[in-house]
């Protein structure tokens, strides 16, 4: 066999290869975009096409797509670090925690709830979980953290992991459904990354977010906004009140600050609060 011959043999090979490349199972391109289009929705479709681009002069196709910012696992290094026996000491103030520790704990509660192992996700309200989850819960927090007087916050503990538990599920819808603007149903075959099992998320979207009850308090919640000043948002960021009462408003000294003055404290822009006349009359309200 001559150069020429193995060369031009070498060259179908390799056009062959590309084939199999760009088609592996040997489908109709057509057919397969045809399935693409069916299963899409409108918004995914509009998303998609603009995340592609396709050069002059190029017969590839190009996908020039942004990688989202996710938030990732809550991995508690604190909590890992622990030796065998070894628990943290937490104060509590208000029935809720704070001091060096708060942050460990709030974290701490948070993956807790978000365990499927812990907290059955398949029930619609809180009251339905059993009792025996409940003690589970409360063993996973007593195995890492201790008060002299813990038992005796138990209930206040599981009410904080109550408003957590009700809280993630609205973020997965927010985050998942309203943000990146889709609908449901086409929100129905994504997966998520946060490691919720796909199940789960469906189940959450035909028996929660699509019941009736549910749209009627998400549209009830959403007209009640409207009507507070947006400015007027308290911009203490994640850190909670209580912990601002506690550190400067006198709480670690058994201070019991007014309700002004923990209003102005959380909603102060540098030192002062923005809109005067509307907080005028807040604080006029306050004081009554």
């Amino acid at each position: 066999m001559n150069l020429d011959q193995g060369t031009e043999n070498a060259n179908d090979n390799l056009n062959d290869v590309n084939e199999v490349n760009e088609n592996p199972n040997g489908l109709d391109l057509d057919d397969i975009n045809e399935n693409i289009l069916e299963n899409f929705d409108g918004n995914e479709l509009e998303e998609a096409q603009t995340n592609q681009e396709v050069p002059n002069g190029d017969f590839s196709t190009k996908k020039n797509t942004i990688k989202e910012k996710i938030r990732g696992r809550n991995k508690c290094k604190e909590i890992a670090k622990l030796k065998k026996g070894e628990k943290l000491e937490v104060t509590f103030y208000n029935n809720r925690a704070i001091g060096p520790n708060h942050e460990v704990f709030a974290r701490h509660l948070g993956i807790i709830v978000w365990d499927a192992n812990i907290v059955p996700m398949r029930v619609h309200k809180w009251k339905a979980i059993r009792d025996r989850e409940k003690d589970h819960m409360w063993t996973a927090v007593t195995d890492i953290f201790c008060n002299e007087n813990m038992e005796s916050y138990r209930d206040h503990v599981l009410n904080n992991m109550k408003e957590l538990w009700i809280n993630w599920r609205l973020d997965l819808l927010r985050y998942n459904v309203t943000n990146k603007k889709i609908t449901l149903k086409a929100a129905f075959n994504h997966k998520l990354r946060n490691g919720l099992d796909e199940k789960e998320w469906k189940w959450l979207i035909k028996e929660v977010y699509r019941s009736e009850e549910f749209k009627k308090v998400s549209a009830r919640n959403s007209a009640n906004r409207l009507h507070y000043p947006k400015e007027l948002a308290h911009r203490t960021g994640s850190k909670p009140f209580r912990q601002v009462i506690w550190k400067y408003l006198g709480g670690n000294k058994g201070m019991k600050p007014k309700l002004v003055d923990i209003f102005h404290s959380t909603r102060k822009k540098g030192t002062s609060l923005p809109l005067v006349e509307t907080t005028k009359k807040l604080v006029c309200s306050l004081n009554t």
